[in-house]
């Protein structure tokens, strides 16, 4: 009898939980589209001088990341300058699993 009650308790919040959670209100019909602006359309490749312009600045952000990255320590190198001796054998462990 108690299982009966606790399972009709389950099923009777878990009908009302989906009707309130999945009701939705009727989506009110969309206002028709307003005419489209008499605009010219764009040019469907750039001009010479702005591709060369985008080259040059792809170019100098290569550079940029280039100059950035030099003389840095990356990686475990890193971690033993920053760390010191905390965690050694951790990355020691690294070490012999990246194959140094």
């Amino acid at each position: 009898m108690n299982r009966m009650l606790t399972n009709l308790s389950v099923v009777t919040i878990a009908l009302v939980f989906s009707a309130t959670t999945f009701a939705q209100a009727p989506v009110p019909p969309a206002p028709a589209p307003a005419a489209p602006p008499s605009v010219p359309p764009a040019p469907a490749s750039p001009a010479p001088s702005d591709t060369k312009a985008k080259g040059e600045q792809g170019a100098s952000k290569q550079a940029m990341k280039a100059h950035k990255k030099a003389g840095k320590k990356r990686g475990l190198d890193r971690a033993d300058e920053v760390a010191g001796e905390h965690a050694q054998k951790g990355r020691a462990k690294a070490r012999s699993k990246q194959g140094r």
